[in-house]
């Protein structure tokens, strides 16, 4: 049976941290999507998969490269998304990104709820 790794991806700007479980740490990673799978799916095989759900707005913001911008400056800030980190993990996995709506209402909830389930 193969395994599947599901998450949400945020709109915030996710700053750098160190992850630790276990006798595993991981330092300097934005994404705390990228850590776990870092310490838990490296010897995952190419039957197993990552799906990542993302509003329109999270793509554009953290699955992208360079989605926020500095407060005070205005510039954009140069940060790889989520999807060039999955690329450097360089897994057996595959891996996806899966739009979702925003969640405002029962009709959004059910929507996601039926998305998440059908990637199953």
């Amino acid at each position: 049976m193969s395994k599947i790794f599901i998450s949400f991806l945020g709109t915030n700007n996710y700053l750098p941290c160190s992850y630790e479980y276990k006798t595993k740490r991981i330092k300097n990673i934005r994404f705390v999507q990228e850590a776990t799978i870092r310490m838990n799916c490296m010897d995952w095989s190419k039957k197993d998969r990552v799906v990542i759900f993302t509003t329109e707005k999270a793509f554009r913001q953290n699955w992208k490269n360079n989605g926020h911008r500095d407060y005070k400056t205005e510039k954009v800030l140069e940060q790889d998304g989520l999807e060039t980190c999955l690329k450097k993990i360089n897994g057996q996995f595959s891996y996806q990104q899966i739009f979702i709506t925003d969640g405002r209402n029962e009709k959004e909830i059910w929507d996601i709820f039926i998305r998440v389930f059908d990637s199953i």
